[in-house]
């Protein structure tokens, strides 16, 4: 079996580890010991060729988990094809871990929110925790908020479990932003919430909440839209009593006190060149099969 084994391993090895393997099958213990390490030293080196390979995550929208899943390419082993919102449509990847299960994330943008080359992205769903802004301050830099991003991402604290590897975490792109005062969408009665301007109000974030004009982008597909149960927060500015927030059902900004416990939903930025994305296989697994079973590993 051993022999075999090794045989079809000779299949994919490099040139010169075929020439080795092929020869006649061992007729001694002695022989059949030689050929257990060299097995061995396959092994190893296929490992060692393995550490050098990217993260690879698993990419799709909705048609290539459903009906279209026979007629899209089978496997995307790069970004080509991966795109931002357009025409009320996202397509998604599957990054990171939260409580065991891969996280979906919304492609909003194939550039960063600051115009540069990655991925922007915004988890799909609220992660499943309470979390206040802060009981102290509504201003980003120094929040609750701020240290629950940096603790989901492992770059420090130890509250809730890292959703990232250290790899992933590599990948993910530290951001600089500033934001400009903002004016939000009236709602049903005209009314609007102004959020002051707040200079480098990102400063080497990984993991971040969404601006009030990132959620009522519409480039970005309007991610304030949204039919949740719940409220979630925004990093925006508005005075030292509230911060802007989502309230449930979407379609409006609104403002709550600093203290108010939401379900945070994070976004980040991710570098292309360390990425290996992946589509569902060829005839592949439905929405909801594919939710519950692909994990954005190493390769």
């Amino acid at each position: 079996r051993l022999w075999t084994l090794c045989k079809t391993l000779s299949c994919v090895t490099p040139q010169p580890m075929q020439q080795w393997l092929k020869q006649e099958a061992p007729t001694s213990i002695s022989r059949s010991s030689s050929l257990k390490r060299r097995f061995l030293s396959i092994l190893l080196v296929c490992a060692m060729m393995i550490t050098m390979l990217p993260v690879m995550s698993f990419a799709g929208d909705e048609d290539w988990q459903t009906a279209a899943a026979n007629t899209e390419k089978a496997i995307r082993l790069n970004t080509d094809g991966i795109a931002g919102y357009n025409n009320r449509k996202y397509h998604y990847i599957y990054y990171g871990k939260w409580k065991g299960n891969p996280i979906k994330w919304l492609v909003l943008d194939d550039k960063t929110n600051t115009g540069k080359d990655g991925f922007f992205l915004l988890s799909e769903g609220l992660i499943d925790v309470w979390q206040k802004f802060d009981d102290n301050s509504t201003k980003w830099q120094g929040s609750s908020a701020q240290k629950w991003c940096e603790d989901f991402a492992g770059v420090s604290g130890d509250s809730v479990p890292d959703a990232f590897t250290s790899v992933e975490r590599d990948a993910i792109l530290e951001t600089a932003k500033s934001d400009a005062k903002y004016i939000s969408e009236p709602d049903s009665i005209g009314g609007t919430f102004t959020f002051d301007a707040y200079e480098n109000i990102l400063n080497g974030d990984k993991v971040f909440y969404l601006s009030a004009e990132e959620a009522e982008s519409s480039k970005y597909g309007k991610p304030i839209d949204s039919t949740f149960d719940d409220n979630w927060h925004l990093r925006s500015y508005i005075d030292a009593t509230f911060v802007g927030y989502c309230p449930k059902g979407g379609s409006i900004i609104d403002k709550t006190l600093r203290t108010n416990r939401d379900h945070p939903r994070p976004a980040f930025n991710l570098g292309k060149s360390e990425i290996v994305f992946a589509s569902s296989a060829e005839g592949g697994k439905t929405d909801a099969a594919t939710d519950s079973n692909l994990t954005g590993s190493l390769i």
